[in-house]
């Protein structure tokens, strides 16, 4: 049965082109700080950073907030295909979990850019708004605009992660992330 995402749903049509869904899992270690590009996350969060420890398999985690805010990113860039089929729909997918709800808020955001030939990031061509995130993992689906992208671009994105406790007693509570996947059309 196809899959659904950003109503395109499995074998589609674009622009004359069969096209497909290629789902890539991002490995959470490739995951850099935003802020320092080059450098890798931290063992633990550091109120900027979200944290990936050394064992293997382990998990993003957010700084605990009590009382508390703090917005934590992590970025990559991801060379789309050389068989993206131009159009075709491309999507970021955290799957997110907050262990305790915040009492202001708690929020994931993503910010997708293009490399512009000469040096430098373009505009933000991520199309979904900010998410709420939920105490059971979720997937969380950010659409990129593809009108200016092609096969071979290089992708930035960043995953913004707020929990916002200020103001409230709800007792320390953290933000993870144990999944990055990118979707995207390719011709079949």
């Amino acid at each position: 049965m196809p899959i659904t995402v950003n109503g395109f749903n499995g074998d589609e049509v674009i622009n004359g082109i069969l096209i497909e869904l290629l789902e890539e899992a991002i490995p959470l270690p490739t995951l850099t700080i935003a802020a320092a590009q080059k450098d890798p996350l931290p063992d633990a969060p550091d109120t900027t950073s979200m944290g990936l420890a050394d064992a293997a398999g382990s998990i993003l985690v957010s700084t605990a907030t009590n009382n508390t805010a703090e917005t934590e990113t992590v970025s990559r860039d991801y060379e789309l295909p050389v068989k993206y089929q131009v159009g075709a729909p491309i999507s970021i997918i955290a799957r997110t979990i907050v262990d305790v709800n915040r009492d202001t808020a708690q929020t994931i955001d993503c910010v997708a850019q293009l490399w512009v030939p000469g040096g430098g990031l373009g505009a933000d061509i991520c199309t979904t708004a900010i998410q709420n995130i939920t105490n059971a993992f979720a997937d969380y689906t950010f659409a990129v605009n593809p009108a200016t992208v092609n096969p071979g671009d290089a992708l930035h994105f960043v995953l913004v992660f707020a929990a916002d406790d200020t103001g409230g007693g709800s007792g320390e509570g953290t933000i993870s992330a144990s999944q990055v996947t990118m979707e995207v059309g390719v011709k079949k």
